[in-house]
């Protein structure tokens, strides 16, 4: 599970979201106008329909396995921030 790039930053409406309260992170399903992007984050008042903005500098993951969820990701941002626009 290599980090192969840092992003840019991103912005798109929340599709989904997986709280992991256990761990204070979340995992956040963006939607850019039809792309959709998954993206973990520590946990933060953002709810599914909210617009965000994923900051720049996330490290793309790819075949990134969360333990906590026992779910792999094809391709996942790993962010330092995400605000609500």
């Amino acid at each position: 599970m290599p980090a192969t790039a840092q992003h840019p930053p991103i912005e798109g409406v929340v599709a989904s979201i997986i709280e992991v309260a256990d761990s204070k992170t979340m995992y956040l399903e963006i939607d850019q106008e039809g792309k959709k992007q998954w993206v973990g984050a520590k946990l933060a008042d953002i709810k599914q329909g909210d617009r965000v903005r994923v900051a720049p500098g996330a490290i793309e993951m790819q075949n990134f396995t969360s333990k906590s969820l026992g779910r792999t990701f094809d391709m996942l941002l790993l962010a330092s921030d995400v605000k609500k626009l």
